[in-house]
């Protein structure tokens, strides 16, 4: 795992502006799994029940299957700020702010993207540390990635 850094954000609709979560919010990623290549999905097949094996069709390019990922992230702030920005986050996440829900991902450690991405939720059992330095929490969310191979670069 790397140290924390920003993850970019932008919605699909036209307009919406790129968004770094650090600076933001002050959220960082701890850690965003995103997979070069995914699962395949399953070819069509029959399966005979007198004869061996399978009888499977074999397509000239194999297609690659959505998936979930899951994220953790953590937010450091002053004493008593961390649900407002944490809900900031969510509420951006969810539509809120106007521009939909569908959002590019771009991962600035793995220097991967990925478009067609939603939230799909929050774990509930988040940590919460509370210094004298501030608020300290960390989170996972769990987003779906419908668009597994399209690759976005950063352009902000």
């Amino acid at each position: 795992m790397a140290k924390p850094y920003s993850i970019y954000f932008q919605k699909s609709k036209l307009g919406s502006p790129a968004i770094d979560t650090k600076s933001q919010w002050g959220i960082v990623c701890k850690d965003f799994p995103f997979t070069v290549y995914g699962d395949i999905k399953d070819l069509p097949k029959r399966d005979w029940i007198d004869q061996d094996g399978e009888d499977t069709f074999f397509p000239e390019e194999l297609y690659v299957q959505a998936y979930d990922i899951e994220v953790e992230f953590a937010y450091k702030g002053d004493m008593g700020t961390a649900n407002e920005k944490i809900v900031a986050f969510l509420d951006y996440l969810i539509g809120k702010d106007g521009y939909g829900t569908e959002l590019k991902v771009y991962d600035t450690y793995t220097q991967i993207g990925r478009q067609g991405v939603y939230f799909k939720s929050i774990k509930p059992d988040l940590f919460v540390r509370k210094t004298d330095e501030g608020d300290v929490v960390t989170f996972n969310i769990t987003f779906r990635v419908t668009d597994p191979k399209t690759q976005i670069i950063l352009t902000v």
